[in-house]
């Protein structure tokens, strides 16, 4: 009888120790210690895990997202241009700078080559009005910047056009690129006259001798005086600019500083105004600033 409980109680302890280990390695499996739990990437959960550039919720390629969450995604290099200034207000022989800027974006470097043109109503360019560029190719770094400047030149001929569209252009191994700023001239014509020794310094054509410029008639002619002093304005060809303070008794009989005396051209299609300050001088005669009478558009 001793033995037989003996027997039992061995048993019992062996099923216990079983039962016990079995216990223990259902709790290893349980709390996902094994192989199959390891702590990478879940392509195709729909989160973006440590290792994955992209999870778009499945495994397919070919959709922006590859099978193994790798972006199918191709960026382009690309430029874009700008201008400082989207309205530029003129009028007729002048010159107006508008910088423009470069931007490379997505990869893109190398070079840019700018071109421009003013186009009326119709698109078409518009003749005599001219775009240069202090560089007409410009070297943009990496995912930089680099900028131009454009130097619009207005004639002093009135063309018949008093508004227009500046395109510039950006053409390089990117997608063409284009900018606009609108363009409105006035039909006239300002000659800014200073005070040098107590004489008018006329207006010069390219620092060799006094302006002479071809104007058309109907075109208002302003004499600006910048100066300190009084001035008078006087001219040749009285039908077409008349002397200053002798129409009728009417006219303004001296151009006050910071004023202008305005006219509008009239006269002959083919004649000329020797105009020249009167008060306080000087009279250069052959020498004075000359327009070219031209028809009108």
């Amino acid at each position: 009888m001793c033995n037989t409980m003996r027997n039992s109680i061995v048993i019992t302890a062996v099923l216990g120790m079983f039962a016990a280990a079995c216990a223990g390695t259902i709790d290893d499996v349980g709390g996902g210690g094994g192989d199959d739990t390891g702590g990478g990437p879940d392509c195709g959960n729909g989160v973006v895990d440590t290792g994955e550039a992209c999870d778009d919720g499945n495994t397919t390629s070919g959709d922006g997202c590859s099978a193994g969450c790798s972006s199918e995604q191709v960026v382009t290099p690309r430029v874009s241009v700008s201008l400082d200034k989207t309205a530029i207000s003129t009028e007729l022989k002048t010159s107006n700078m508008v910088v423009v800027t470069v931007t490379g974006a997505d990869g893109f470097s190398g070079a840019v080559n700018l071109t421009g043109a003013v186009l009326d109503g119709a698109s078409a360019p518009v003749q005599g009005w001219a775009v240069v560029f202090n560089t007409p190719t410009v070297n943009v770094p990496l995912d930089g910047t680099a900028t131009a400047v454009a130097t619009l030149t207005i004639p002093s001929q009135f063309k018949g056009v008093t508004n227009g569209m500046l395109k510039i252009d950006a053409a390089s191994t990117a997608a063409p690129q284009s900018a606009m700023a609108t363009v409105a001239v006035a039909n006239q014509l300002t000659f800014t006259l200073n005070l040098v020794n107590n004489q008018c310094a006329y207006p010069m054509d390219g620092g060799t001798g006094a302006a002479q410029v071809e104007v058309a008639i109907g075109t208002k002619v302003r004499f600006f005086n910048a100066g300190a002093a009084n001035l008078e304005i006087h001219s040749n060809n009285a039908a077409a600019i008349p002397h200053q303070g002798q129409v009728g008794g009417t006219d303004d009989p001296i151009t006050e500083s910071q004023t202008a005396y305005e006219k509008t051209l009239a006269g002959t299609v083919g004649g000329t105004v020797n105009w020249y300050c009167h008060a306080p001088g000087p009279n250069l005669q052959g020498g004075n600033p000359t327009m070219r009478i031209v028809a009108a558009p």
